[in-house]
């Protein structure tokens, strides 16, 4: 520094008086903005607007994703030789082939048919055979759980 010269270094104290630069001002109201408008789609600025829908990117449950799967759910009725008969939601009767391939799971864990029993609640991923019309069963999942999952 020189003696007759007067030193433009700024303290610490002296750079907070300091003018936010438009850039800084422009990002501050647009931000300010946004909030302002996701806060209007969510109901904060109006307690009496309706509910937005769920976000379809948020979470689900496991029971839309198996139905997403192709999966049906049903209680079972009763269980003969090759065929499994599921009371379904809307109470009438549907019969699934059992076959040699027909994989069985509880709470993710492989079981065999035997452990299946009359008035459990079961998701069976079915495949209908082209010729005969026959829906036969390729897995059959119990102890399947309302959780929710995060995509």
């Amino acid at each position: 520094m020189s003696s007759g010269g007067k030193s433009k270094l700024l303290r610490r104290s002296d750079r907070s008086k300091q003018r936010p630069s438009p850039v800084q001002v422009l990002i501050t109201f647009a931000s300010l903005a946004a909030l302002l408008e996701i806060g209007s789609g969510c109901g904060l600025n109006n307690p009496n607007a309706p509910p937005t829908p769920p976000n379809p990117g948020g979470p689900v449950t496991v029971q839309e994703v198996l139905i997403k799967k192709g999966y049906v759910s049903g209680t079972v009725e009763r269980i003969e030789g090759s065929d499994m008969t599921l009371e379904m939601p809307s109470g009438d009767s549907q019969a699934f082939r059992l076959t040699p391939k027909t994989l069985y799971y509880r709470a993710g864990t492989a079981i065999s048919l035997a452990e299946i029993r009359v008035g459990e609640e079961v998701w069976i991923k079915t495949k209908e055979n082209e010729k005969t019309g026959v829906l036969a069963a390729q897995k059959v999942l119990s102890g399947v759980r309302g959780e929710l999952l995060v995509r």
